[in-house]
């Protein structure tokens, strides 16, 4: 009986470790996606505040020469 006993355990115990198993290779998985998902978010985000920095500075421009920064933009006095 110790025999049939020691047995069981061993199945169980060896079933339980190939549950843990499984377990970590999924979160293993789950967290390579999260982590690529996590760059792509970073790239899209730097790319957009480049972006932003970029119309801005159109933006200051464009408002800098309509304010009279540059004379060869400027109308002549008799227009």
């Amino acid at each position: 009986m110790a025999g049939h006993a020691t047995a069981t355990r061993l199945q169980q115990l060896e079933s339980a470790l190939e549950d843990l198993q499984s377990r970590f290779l999924f979160q293993e998985d789950t967290l390579l996606q999260l982590d690529d998902a996590l760059v792509t978010q970073q790239n899209t985000i730097d790319r957009l505040e480049k972006l932003l920095a970029d119309f801005a500075d159109k933006v200051d421009q464009q408002l800098h020469d309509r304010q009279g920064g540059s004379p060869e933009h400027e109308k002549p006095p008799h227009y």
